[in-house]
C-alpha cells in the first residue's frame, strides 16, 4: 500500500493542486481554479446546473494541535461570507495532508454542518494513499504527474549497478543518485524540463548545453532520476568519459546515464576531434536503436558550439538532440521557486533565511540571476553572519561574482593572498605538505613583504571563504590535501595573475619547485599574447624541473584511494585535470603541447633534439609507451608540426599507427585525420592490407570470446564496432573474415530472451497550475518560515481531547494549586512545552509545587533520559537560553558549533532531547520547547548554595556587585549566568526570578 507523507513531500502549493487532481478523479469533474490569497476559502469550485456549487478546499498541515480545528472555524466564517453573498453551496469537500482521529473528524464535520455531506468529504492522507493503492489505475496519471511520489521510492530500486560497474563508476554514481534524489525535494519543474521530457521520449538521448551555472547538470540528474525511479530502469550511471559509457553499456538492465561535461576536460584547440567524438557518435547512434538506455550529456554551450564546427557527423546528431538551457528560459515565478529551493537546501540560520527571503523580487530581477552564483553565495555564509550582512553581501554579490572575489582576496592577509596564488599553479587537490613548502619557500624568499606567519594559520583563514581541506586514510596516519570550494575561486585568481603580470609572475616563478607548478603557470599565461619573457622563462624552468617528484595527488595515491574506497570523495572535489601522465613520456608531451615558438624561440634546438629524440623512443619500443600517452601523441605530433619542429608528417603518422596497433588500441586518426586530411587518406591508401589485418586481428578475438561465452548482446556490440571501423577506413571486411563470423553467429546458442515492450511515455494532458509570484512568496513565509515557530494554544481542554491526554495527567496539570505556579504554568503556552511536561508526569508522577524541586525533578528527567551529565547538559542549555539569539531557533551547524564535542561525531544527544520534547525540530532548525528547561539547571545549582554564599550571589546580581567573591570561581560563573538571565526577554515580560 502507498504510504506517502504528503505534509513532507509536497509544499503548500503543490498539495493543493495534487488534492484537486486526485478529488478530480474521484468525483468525476473539473473544477475551476483562483488565485491564491483571494480565493475567499476556495481551492477549486465546481457550478452545478441549478447554479449551486461544490467547493473544494486543501489544506497542508500537521495533526498535532489544536491548530487544525483554528483553520477550520477560520475557513467556516468563509463559508458562511460566501453564503451571505448569495452564493448557494450544495457541498464542501476539505482535504488535509495528515491522518485525521475519529474525534477530531467529527467535530470538524459537526463544525462545517451542512456543507459538509458525509464523512467521506472529509479526505486525509491516509485516504489519499488508500486510493492511490486500491484504485491504482485510476489514479494513475495523477501519480505520474507528481515526481516526488514516485522519487520516494527510488530507494528500493538499486539494484544492477553496484554489483556490475568497476569502482570508481560505482562510488560516484552511487553518490551522484544519492544527491539527485536529495535535491529532487526542491527541484522545479520549469518549462525547458518538461521540453527535455519530450524530446526524451522519442530520442533517448539529449545534449544540454548552456551557459555555466545555469542549471544543466541539475536538470540532466532530475531527469535521469525520473525515467530511474518512475520507468522502473535499474541503474543510474555518472559517467565522466565516453570509456564509461561502453563500460556501463555491458550491464544487463535498463539504464539511464548522466554524461556530464563531455569536452569540459578538453583543450579548447581540439574539442570535436579525434577519437572521443567518434565514439561518443557512435555509442549515440547505437543505443538509439534499443530500448534499454537514455543517455543526458551536458556541455558548455560556447564547447559545444566549437565542436560542432570541427565534426561534421557530430553537428548532424546534435542538431536533433540538442536542448539549449538558458537563464531566460525560466519564468519570474521559477526564478523565485529556486531561489527558495536554494534557501531551503542550505544551514542557514533561522534569522539569516528569514531575512534573505524578504529580497527574492530583487533577486529574480537581477540582470545577473544564475542558481550557481546565489548556491556559491549561501555556502560561503557563516552563523556568525548578520542577517542584514548577508542581505547586503548577497546583493552586491548577485551584481558581480568576481566583485565577490575580488573584495574576498582584498581583505585576506598578504601571506594568505600568497597561498591563494600559490594555488592558482597548483595541481589540485595538492598534499598539504607540499603547499606548505612552497609557502615556506616564498616567505624565505619575499621575507621583506610577507611576515613570518605560521601555515596552519594563513590555512584557516583560507578555509573560510576559498579552499576546503579534506583528509583520506593512509596507513597510521591521515592524509591532508587542499582545494578551492568553488571552481569560480581559481577562474579569479588566475584572471588576476593574466591582468597583473607584472605584479604576480616573478613571485610565481621563484614558488615553483615542482614540474606540475611550471605546467600550470605556463597554461595560464599561454592565453597572454604578449610578455612572453616570462613564458620563455616558466618553460626554462619547467624543462629543468621535468624530472621532479610528482605532485599530483590522484597520481601519487591512486592505489591508497582505490583501496580505501575514498576514490568518491576525491571525485567530488574540485580537482586540476591532466594530459597524458604523470611519468616520462607524459611530462614531455605536456611540454611539447604548450611550446609557442613566438614567446620561446631560443627553445627550439632543445625542442627539436627531445622531441626526435621522443619519437624515435617510440617507434622503437611503443610498448614502453602507456596507452594515456599515445591517446595524444598525435595531437603532440600535429601541434610541433605547427610549430616547426619537424615537418615529417608522414614519418610522425606512421609511428602513431604502429605505436597504436603495438599496444592493441583501437586505430583511429586523431590530430592528423582532422588537421592533415590529405596525409591520411595516402596512409590509408598505401597501408590498406596492413590496416585491414589489424582490424581482423582485434575484433576477431572480441567476436570469437562473445560467442564462446554465448553473450549475444556483447557479440552484436563488438560485431557493430567491427563495421564502422571497415568503413570509417574505408575498406571491405575481408570474405575469410565474414566466414569466421558465421560460424562464430552460428555457435550462440538460441535462448528465450525477454523483449522489452515499446515503452510510450504519455503526455500529461493537465497542464500545471500557474503559480504567481505573490503565492509563491506567501508559501514560503507563512509555510516554511513561520511552520518553525512554536505553537500557541489557546484553548487546553480542547488540546487535551484532541491528544486524548489520560485523565491522571490531565487532573494534575489542571489542579488548583497550580494556577499560580509561574514555574508549571508557562509550560502550559505552547504546544511544545505541553508535550514535554505530559512526558515528565508521566516519569515523575506529579508536579512539585516548590520551584527548587520543580527544578531539579526536571534537570534529573532529562539527565536520566538523555543519559548525559548535569553538568554537560548545562553547559548547553546555557548556550541554548543566554546565546542572544532573539528568536531562540537554532540551525545543526550552530548547535555544533556550541558543543562540538558532544554534537559532531554523534547525533544521538539531539535525537534523545527530541524524544522527550526538550528539543523541537522542525524544517531545518531546532529550539527548547522552554528556556526554563535551562534555567532549571541554574536554580538547581543555587540550591546547593549555603545561606551566606546565596546572599552574596543575590547581591552581586540585583545589587550590581557589592559583595566581594574574589577568589570563588565557580561562584563567580553563578553570578555571570544569573545575570544572563535576568537580562533574558522572555523571563523579564512571562516569569519573576
Amino acid at each position: 500500500m502507498a504510504d506517502y507523507d504528503f505534509y513532507t513531500l509536497f509544499d503548500s502549493l503543490e498539495f493543493q493542486d495534487f488534492a484537486r487532481d486526485m478529488v478530480q478523479i474521484r468525483e468525476g469533474i473539473t473544477f475551476e481554479s483562483f488565485a491564491r490569497g483571494t480565493d475567499l476559502g476556495i481551492d477549486g469550485r465546481y457550478v452545478l446546473k441549478d447554479g449551486s456549487v461544490i467547493i473544494f478546499q486543501a489544506k497542508s498541515i500537521r495533526n498535532t494541535s489544536g491548530k487544525i480545528l483554528d483553520i477550520a472555524k477560520k475557513e467556516r466564517k468563509k463559508l458562511d461570507k460566501l453564503s451571505g453573498m448569495g452564493i448557494r453551496i450544495f457541498r464542501y469537500i476539505l482535504v488535509f495532508s495528515d491522518a485525521l482521529g475519529v474525534i477530531k473528524k467529527s467535530q470538524i464535520m459537526k463544525l462545517f454542518s451542512p456543507y459538509i455531506l458525509d464523512t467521506s468529504d472529509i479526505i486525509t492522507g491516509p485516504d489519499l494513499n488508500n486510493y492511490l493503492s486500491n484504485m491504482s489505475e485510476k489514479y494513475h496519471s495523477v501519480e505520474e504527474k507528481y515526481f516526488k511520489l514516485w522519487i520516494q521510492n527510488t530507494k528500493t530500486l538499486k539494484k544492477t549497478l553496484y554489483e556490475v560497474v568497476h569502482s570508481p563508476l560505482i562510488d560516484i554514481s552511487k553518490s551522484k543518485l544519492e544527491e539527485a534524489i536529495e535535491k529532487a525535494q526542491i527541484f522545479v519543474e520549469t518549462e525547458v524540463y518538461e521540453e527535455a521530457k519530450k524530446k526524451l521520449e522519442y530520442s533517448r538521448t539529449l545534449i544540454i548545453s548552456g551557459d555555466p551555472g545555469v542549471g544543466k547538470t541539475t536538470l540532466a540528474n532530475q531527469l535521469a532520476l525520473y525515467y530511474y525511479a518512475k520507468f522502473g530502469f535499474h541503474s543510474f550511471i555518472y559517467a565522466r568519459s565516453v570509456d564509461d559509457l561502453y563500460v556501463s553499456e555491458h550491464i544487463d538492465a535498463k539504464k539511464v546515464i548522466v554524461f556530464d561535461d563531455f569536452w569540459g576536460d578538453t583543450d579548447f584547440n581540439t574539442i570535436g576531434n579525434g577519437k572521443k567524438t567518434r565514439a561518443l557518435v557512435s555509442f549515440i547512434e547505437h543505443i538509439q536503436k534499443r530500448k534499454d538506455c537514455i543517455l543526458l550529456i551536458t556541455t558548455r554551450e560556447y564547447i559545444l558550439e566549437q565542436g560542432l564546427k570541427k565534426n561534421e557527423e557530430f553537428r548532424k546528431l546534435a542538431e536533433t538532440l540538442k536542448l539549449n538551457c538558458r537563464i531566460d528560459q525560466y519564468s519570474r515565478e521559477d526564478k523565485l521557486r529556486i531561489y527558495y529551493g536554494h534557501l531551503k537546501y542550505t544551514s542557514l540560520t533561522w534569522e539569516q533565511v528569514n531575512v534573505l527571503s524578504g529580497i527574492g523580487y530583487e533577486v529574480i530581477y537581477s540582470s545577473n540571476y544564475n542558481p550557481r552564483v546565489i548556491e556559491m553565495f549561501l555556502e560561503t555564509i557563516n552563523p556568525a553572519m548578520l542577517p542584514d550582512r548577508c542581505k547586503e553581501e548577497f546583493l552586491q554579490h548577485l551584481d558581480c561574482p568576481m566583485d565577490f572575489w575580488e573584495r574576498i582576496f582584498e581583505e585576506l592577509s598578504q601571506e594568505a593572498k600568497a597561498i591563494y596564488l600559490l594555488m592558482a599553479i597548483m595541481p589540485l587537490p595538492v598534499e598539504l605538505k607540499v603547499l606548505e613548502k612552497c609557502y615556506y619557500t616564498i616567505l624565505k624568499e619575499n621575507d621583506k613583504s610577507l611576515e613570518w606567519k605560521g601555515f596552519p594559520e594563513v590555512i584557516i583563514e583560507l578555509e573560510k571563504t576559498v579552499i576546503r581541506t579534506d583528509s583520506y586514510n593512509e596507513e597510521n596516519s591521515a592524509l591532508y590535501v587542499i582545494t578551492f570550494q568553488n571552481p569560480s575561486a581559481k577562474d579569479y585568481i588566475q584572471e588576476k595573475i593574466r591582468e597583473n603580470q607584472e605584479k604576480y609572475c616573478d613571485f610565481l616563478l621563484d614558488s615553483c619547485s615542482y614540474f606540475s607548478q611550471c605546467i600550470e603557470f605556463l597554461q595560464i599565461m599561454a592565453e597572454v599574447e604578449d610578455k612572453g619573457a616570462w613564458y620563455q622563462r616558466g618553460m626554462s624552468k619547467a624543462i629543468l624541473l621535468v624530472d621532479s617528484d610528482s605532485i599530483v595527488f590522484y597520481d601519487r595515491y591512486k592505489n591508497l584511494l582505490q583501496n580505501n574506497r575514498e576514490i568518491s570523495r576525491f571525485l567530488h572535489t574540485f580537482r586540476t585535470e591532466h594530459k597524458g601522465r604523470e611519468q616520462k613520456f607524459g611530462r614531455l608531451q605536456q611540454l611539447f603541447l604548450l611550446y609557442d615558438r613566438r614567446k620561446c624561440s631560443n627553445l627550439k634546438n632543445y625542442f627539436k633534439k627531445t622531441f626526435y629524440a621522443f619519437v624515435h623512443l617510440i617507434d622503437q619500443f611503443p610498448e614502453a609507451v602507456h596507452s594515456e600517452d599515445l591517446e595524444i601523441f598525435s595531437e603532440t605530433a600535429v601541434h610541433m608540426i605547427e610549430m616547426e619542429i619537424c615537418t615529417d608528417t608522414r614519418w610522425l603518422l606512421n609511428v602513431y599507427m604502429d605505436g597504436l596497433m603495438r599496444n592493441r588500441m583501437e586505430l583511429h586518426g586523431g590530430a592528423f585525420e582532422t588537421y592533415y586530411s590529405g596525409e591520411w587518406d595516402k596512409y590509408i591508401i598505401s597501408n590498406s592490407d596492413k590496416v585491414s589485418a589489424y582490424l581482423e586481428k582485434l575484433y576477431d578475438a572480441e567476436i570469437c570470446l562473445a560467442a564462446v561465452k554465448n553473450d549475444a548482446e556483447i557479440f552484436d556490440d563488438w560485431l557493430m564496432e567491427c563495421e564502422e571501423a571497415y568503413i570509417h577506413f574505408k575498406l571491405k571486411i575481408p570474405q575469410t573474415f565474414q566466414v569466421k563470423i558465421e560460424k562464430y553467429r552460428y555457435w550462440l546458442t538460441e535462448e528465450n530472451k525477454d523483449e522489452y515492450k515499446e515503452e510510450t511515455y504519455e503526455e500529461n494532458s493537465k497542464e500545471q497550475s500557474k503559480w504567481i509570484l505573490s503565492d509563491i512568496k506567501e508559501d514560503f513565509e507563512n509555510e516554511y518560515l513561520d511552520g518553525v515557530l512554536p505553537l500557541e494554544v489557546d484553548d487546553l481542554d480542547e488540546w487535551f481531547q484532541l491528544r486524548e491526554i489520560p485523565v491522571q495527567i490531565k487532573d494534575i496539570m489542571i489542579a488548583e494549586e497550580l494556577a499560580d505556579n509561574e514555574y508549571w504554568t508557562s509550560y502550559m503556552w505552547e504546544e511544545e512545552a505541553l508535550e514535554f511536561l505530559v512526558g515528565f508526569i508521566g516519569w515523575n508522577g506529579e508536579l512539585p509545587l516548590d520551584i527548587t524541586e520543580a527544578s531539579s525533578a526536571v534537570v534529573k528527567y532529562i539527565s536520566d533520559s538523555c543519559t548525559v551529565s548535569e553538568d554537560v547538559l548545562e553547559n548547553l542549555f546555557n548556550k541554548l537560553a543566554l546565546s542572544g539569539n532573539n528568536t531562540g531557533i537554532f540551525s545543526y551547524e550552530e548547535l555544533e558549533q556550541m558543543c562540538p564535542e558532544l554534537l559532531r561525531w554523534d547525533d544521538k544527544l539531539i535525537r534523545d532531547m527530541e524524544k522527550i520534547h526538550v528539543l523541537v525540530h522542525k524544517k531545518n532548525w531546532y529550539y527548547l520547547s522552554n528556556c526554563l528547561l535551562a534555567l532549571s539547571f541554574h536554580l538547581c545549582n543555587l540550591h546547593e548554595l549555603d545561606a551566606e554564599t546565596l546572599g552574596k550571589y543575590f547581591s552581586c546580581i540585583l545589587l550590581e556587585g557589592k559583595e566581594k567573591v574574589e577568589g570563588q570561581e565557580n561562584l563567580q560563573e553563578l553570578i555571570r549566568v544569573g545575570k544572563e538571565w535576568l537580562k533574558h526577554k522572555k523571563l523579564k515580560d512571562e516569569f519573576i526570578f
